[in-house]
């Protein structure tokens, strides 16, 4: 069992992350010919840079939290992230266990680190081939503003005969 993040008394952080994704192709230089690559992973990491925002109070307790709760940042743990406009609860561990934190004005820490998290994979399977089949003068704008939980009614009314899929 993960420990999770103590939401009931720090903040989550920041909204604004700045998303990396792990390269997971491998490639191979030939001599004589093309160069070769392949997946090495079915799934990938994804890298999130975070920050927070803590009292001296809760700079305290996330310092507690980060040597006892997660091991020095070593442990994996639980957290809930806005991802897509919706919070979600992401298993996420800190890279290297480090992070900064930088005294400001204010009595205030703005912590931040670099947290990795396994299960961010998109529910976008088939999704793209969907995409090809629009008619060359759909409007792709719309139909990437409408957002994955409008999507199925944008392609369903654009496409006739699409077979409905579960989210």
């Amino acid at each position: 069992m993960y420990a999770s993040y103590p939401s009931h008394a720090l903040p989550l952080p920041s909204h604004v992350y700045r998303l990396e994704e792990n390269n997971d192709v491998y490639r191979t230089v030939m001599e004589g010919g093309r160069a070769r690559q392949r997946k090495r992973y079915e799934t990938s990491l994804k890298y999130l840079s975070v920050s927070f925002a803590f009292s001296v109070n809760q700079f305290l307790v996330w310092r507690m939290f980060h040597r006892e709760g997660i091991n020095m940042g070593a442990d994996y743990f639980t957290m809930d992230l806005l991802i897509d406009d919706e919070l979600d609860t992401k298993t996420v561990r800190i890279v290297e266990g480090t992070y900064k934190a930088s005294h400001t004005d204010g009595y205030q820490y703005v912590v931040s680190c670099v947290i990795e998290a396994e299960d961010m994979e998109l529910e976008l399977e088939g999704l793209y081939s969907i995409f090809e089949a629009l008619a060359p003068d759909s409007d792709y704008e719309a139909f990437l503003s409408k957002g994955v939980s409008s999507f199925h009614t944008l392609i369903h009314t654009t496409i006739p005969d699409i077979e409905m899929w579960s989210n």
